[in-house]
């Protein structure tokens, strides 16, 4: 907001310049009674006449600062006290009329009994050596409630930055403060407006010009130097219009007599226009009158796309009410309804300013620390979970707990917990894949009587067969009774497995079922043990060498060959045993059908346990963001 925009203003009736063409006073010239009598004015109870004189010798008079309708407003040094004041002297020819008279009077005495922070203090009444009233009151610095609001409206970066929402909204929250008291004392001010909305430079709210206030008949306000109870009148006849067009009440802009509640008609509009940015009727001074009389939707969130709280829609829509019997009572009733508003939103704002420093305190651990530890990761998804608990929905925060939660721990350190927490899943896994090996060796014992039925040509090598399967049955049931398995365990077992598989080549050939079932033994174990790197390469390595080992001995005449090729053809040698066609095509079955099922059955078992984990981990991490409404 420039310099131009900031304003020096007394509480003058009025701006600075002349009253704006849309503030209707429309008085009625000869002040004639109405029919009603008693709501005449009271010609007995009208404000004294001040006598007192020294305008000239007390005041230093030393510019202009504005005029209204009534009087001129000048910066003067009071020398009695030695301090700057703003005085308003009444013009010449408003000082001829009597009732002009009364109603300047009247302004300053209202003004200076209304003793509260929001309505400026009058110091000193007097007339001037030409007979003309005056009254000096406090000089006032800072910008109109109106100009802030020009100022958003075309996005000045210093009133965007100075003018929030939230500051607004304690803005209002103060100007209902004071109308609150004022009502309490019987005022009704019938002109408040933006206009008349003065911003201090250190957080001061005023509310100016109280030039055509109303008064109760059975007012309180009287004056407290004396102790009288002396009333002040009311001097606006009933039926005359006063107030700003797009401001007033509908009751107001029919003429109709006026109470609180027109000033919470008013005091609705400032909040629509304070949250929307623009006023409540638009458009020529005639457009507001008939806005106003026709009345208008007065929800601020039907008339920007932004959010707005629902109690903030329900105050404004309640106060604009066209039957001020449907409006709150007073500005205290509307005050109370804010309150419990930006009391909820102050909380809310609290949490999230807590909930940022948590959040802070997660970036700063992780800050500059790519590959951050396990130790450092958890550290920050605490201090993002306490976070979370206070805000939510901030996507931020949703989003760095996301990074953290999803990818494994560069460094692979883990938390001691954690670490026991997995050994323990492991050797569980590896305990019932040992079980269903020692059904494997087990069942692959029972090929022994059929090699027997064969008939046995190197005995020494169906002993070594029948031995290492034997083992490996023993081994893998007292590990799957004991539940000792664990990876260890099972690196151990590879090469008794392996060198079994390495033992059918002398039945087959290297190159025949011996494959397959190094294959199928190598993914069994892969899939059982859950194997790293460095697990699965020293399975492959043993399910080479099953087949290798023996196609290179017997390269070497080492032992004996097991195949041949003849005439295009690839016969297989007996070796282990004879092949009669009867016991060798059961054989052949058998050890197809072992082959097949077997380590399906192993493999099946193991994908069946990854997918339950799957199946887990998926689950909870829908729970967990469940607890987070504005993760994806």
């Amino acid at each position: 907001m420039s310099s131009d925009d900031s304003h020096d203003l007394p509480t003058a009736a009025g701006s600075p310049r002349a009253r704006a063409a849309d503030t209707v006073v429309d008085e009625p010239a000869d002040a004639r009674a109405p029919s009603d009598a008693s709501d005449a004015p009271d010609v007995a109870a009208r404000p004294r006449e001040v006598t007192v004189k020294g305008y000239g010798e007390r005041y230093d008079v030393r510019r202009e600062l504005g005029a209204g309708g009534m009087g001129v407003v000048r910066l003067a040094y009071d020398t009695a006290i030695g301090r700057e004041v703003a005085v308003k002297v009444m013009l010449d020819d408003a000082a001829q009329r009597q009732m002009a008279r009364d109603r300047f009077l009247r302004e300053a005495q209202v003004q200076a009994q209304l003793e509260h922070p929001g309505i400026v203090p009058v110091y000193d009444l007097g007339v001037t050596p030409d007979g003309r009233p005056y009254f000096s009151m406090k000089r006032v610095r800072g910008t109109t409630l109106q100009a802030a609001l020009e100022g958003l409206r075309s996005k000045d970066p210093d009133a965007e930055a100075r003018f929030g929402r939230g500051k607004l909204l304690s803005v209002v929250e103060r100007v209902f403060e004071t109308m609150a008291y004022a009502h309490s004392r019987g005022v009704v001010h019938r002109d408040l407006k933006p206009a008349n909305i003065m911003l201090g430079d250190f957080g001061e709210v005023s509310v100016l010009d109280w030039g055509i206030a109303k008064l109760r008949s059975d007012t309180d306000l009287s004056d407290p130097t004396t102790g009288e109870d002396e009333l002040i009148p009311e001097y606006t006849v009933p039926g005359s219009v006063v107030g700003t067009a797009g401001y007033m009440s509908p009751e107001q802009a029919a003429g109709q007599e006026v109470d609180a509640r027109a000033d919470v008609y008013t005091l609705g509009a400032m909040l629509f226009e304070v949250i929307t940015r623009t006023p409540l009727h638009r458009g020529s001074a005639g457009d507001r009158m008939r806005s106003t009389l026709e009345g208008v939707d007065a929800r601020p969130s039907a008339r920007v796309d932004e959010d707005v709280p629902a109690e903030l829609d329900a105050i404004c829509e309640r106060a604009a009410k066209r039957d001020p019997r449907q409006r709150h009572a007073d500005a205290s009733e509307m005050l109370a309804e804010l309150r419990a508003f930006l009391h909820g939103a102050r909380v809310s704002e609290l949490r999230r300013e807590v909930a940022g420093q948590h959040a802070e305190a997660a970036r700063l651990s992780l800050a500059g620390k790519p590959s951050a530890t396990e130790t450092t990761r958890v550290a920050a998804l605490r201090e993002l979970g306490a976070a979370a608990v206070l805000d939510p929905d901030n996507p931020e925060m949703i989003r760095m707990i996301e990074q953290l939660l999803e990818p494994e721990p560069a460094s692979g350190e883990l938390p001691e917990d954690v670490s026991r927490e997995l050994e323990d899943g492991r050797r569980s896994l590896a305990s019932r894949a040992a079980g269903r090996s020692a059904l494997a060796y087990t069942a692959a014992l029972l090929a022994i009587p059929i090699l027997l039925w064969m008939g046995v040509r190197l005995w020494g090598v169906l002993g070594a067969l029948a031995s290492l399967l034997a083992f490996a049955a023993i081994g893998a049931t007292v590990m799957w009774r004991s539940r000792r398995a664990t990876g260890t365990t099972a690196a151990l077992s590879l090469p008794f497995a392996f060198a079994t598989v390495s033992l059918l080549s002398t039945l087959f050939a290297p190159f025949f079922l011996v494959p397959g079932l190094a294959v199928s033994t190598a993914v069994a174990f892969m899939v059982s043990v859950r194997a790293g790197w460095k697990m699965r390469g020293m399975i492959n390595t043993f399910a080479g060498l099953a087949v290798g080992v023996p196609w290179l001995l017997a390269e070497l005449d080492v032992i004996p060959r097991t195949y041949r090729f003849v005439d295009g053809t690839i016969q297989l040698l007996p070796n282990l045993v004879e092949f009669p066609a009867m016991p060798t095509e059961v054989l052949v079955i058998f050890t197809s059908l072992f082959v097949v099922y077997i380590p399906t059955t192993l493999v099946g078992r193991a994908v069946e346990e990854l997918r339950r984990a799957e199946r887990r981990r998926v689950l909870q991490s829908q729970r967990l963001r469940s607890m987070l409404p504005g993760a994806r």
